[in-house]
């Protein structure tokens, strides 16, 4: 007997470091931490679909890769994605991190796809590749099962279900600290602005003229120009909430040093500029001269929309009871959506605004640092929001910061309507 129609099930790789491990593959690849087993120190990583796609197991302590006694026993492993393009975009990351790379980007005599290859902290060999006839294929596969098996109805009733999940909170019902983070994820991908809001919809398929770009890049300025305060209140506000993991702290300073440079710090992940620099060069590729946009933040000259949702996070910042509602309005909220739209912002500025990569690696560099920076949020609603009161006071802190995006969008989107009615 031989198996007909197989696929590949998860991958578990021998690793010397956990932690070092699970951040390598949660930022290179955009997975997520889906389990731990702390009995047998193993971290369990999922793209969404199945509890696991990889999964990471400590190794003993003093034992050695077979690699170091010789050639390794795996060769390597490939992840399939859908587009050329990202393995394009993946190879300045990972220069800019120092990362090895063994061959690539090229393309394949034999297949003839785009691949890159590279290795992680312990040697293992990582393929990207091109694949988009397999996308294709579970496309159609998708679409037959829904018109066979699936109905509106059902399809309604999935919606309905997260819904009471989410209102099951606010009644009072105690969710599993996991279930709790599926509602949340489930609210920020149906409701956030970035993702839903025609303004960046427009924005995404190029139909907006630059000059309501140059509007957008200010006002987002207004909201990025706060993340160093907000991030340091975070820091202090985890000692106010018990939460003194030295490891925890630590990860709040590595998102501080992102925003503020790497470069700066002595030990630091990434020798690359700070979010806030690499903001300043796409203003300026748009024609916002960097001092402009300073004096902005200086003199608080934003819509007042913007100035609003400023106090509205800065008012979360620092009259929060505990670190859940600080990180569930910010990383799980913005940082999350972030993931979900780099791709699009960078696809947008550069094939529908002609920017070259170097004036939007803002973009790049931010969902980079962010597929590290939103896993926080989750990992500490998972790990310490076991109480219907700390559950209700999370779930409506992120819907604060999801309504606090879509009234700054709104009144981004009205300023730029009044461009139209003057040309």
């Amino acid at each position: 007997m031989n198996i007909q129609n197989g696929a590949l099930g998860h991958i578990v790789l021998n690793v010397a470091d956990l932690r070092k491990s699970a951040r390598f593959y949660r930022s290179i690849l955009g997975l997520r931490v889906s389990a731990r087993n702390l009995r047998t120190k193993m971290i369990f990583l999922s793209y969404g679909k199945e509890h696991h796609d990889i999964a990471l197991q400590a190794l003993p302590k003093g034992a050695k890769h077979a690699a170091e006694n010789g050639v390794p026993k795996l060769h390597h492993f490939c992840i399939y994605v859908d587009s050329n393009d990202i393995i394009d975009r993946i190879h300045p990351v990972l220069k800019r991190r120092k990362i090895p790379i063994v061959s690539g980007p090229e393309t394949l005599v034999v297949a003839g796809n785009r691949s890159i290859s590279f290795l992680d902290p312990d040697g293992n060999r990582i393929e990207i590749a091109c694949n988009a006839n397999k996308f294709k294929f579970d496309e159609r596969r998708k679409r037959k099962t829904v018109g066979r098996f699936s109905t509106p109805a059902s399809q309604i009733q999935r919606l309905f279900e997260v819904n009471m999940s989410a209102e099951a909170v606010l009644s009072g019902k105690t969710l599993s600290t996991k279930e709790l983070c599926d509602v949340l994820l489930d609210e920020v991908k149906k409701g956030h602005a970035r993702l839903h809001h025609p303004f960046y919809l427009d924005l995404y398929e190029g139909k907006l003229p630059l000059a309501a770009i140059r509007v957008w890049a200010k006002e987002a300025w207004g909201i990025f120009a706060y993340n160093v305060a907000i991030n340091t209140a975070k820091l202090v506000r985890c000692q106010l909430s018990g939460i003194h993991d030295p490891e925890i702290h630590k990860k709040f300073v590595d998102i501080i040093h992102s925003e503020v440079g790497y470069k700066y710090f002595e030990g630091s992940p990434r020798p690359v500029l700070g979010h806030r620099a690499l903001f300043l060069r796409f203003g300026e590729s748009i024609g916002i001269p960097a001092k402009e946009l300073e004096r902005c933040e200086t003199e608080e000259d934003f819509l007042p929309t913007t100035v609003l949702a400023r106090v509205g996070w800065l008012d979360i910042a620092l009259r929060s009871n505990h670190i859940l509602e600080q990180v569930a309005s910010t990383n799980c909220c913005n940082e999350f959506s972030n993931q979900l739209t780099g791709g699009k912002f960078f696809r947008a500025f550069r094939d529908h605004y002609d920017l070259k990569p170097h004036d939007i690696e803002f973009f790049a560099e931010h969902g980079e640092a962010d597929t590290e920076h939103s896993n926080i949020g989750y990992e500490l609603v998972e790990q310490f929001a076991t109480t219907n009161e700390l559950q209700v006071r999370v779930l409506r802190a992120l819907r604060k910061g999801l309504s606090i995006w879509w009234a700054l969008t709104d009144g981004v989107a009205r300023e730029c309507g009044k461009l139209k009615r003057l040309e």
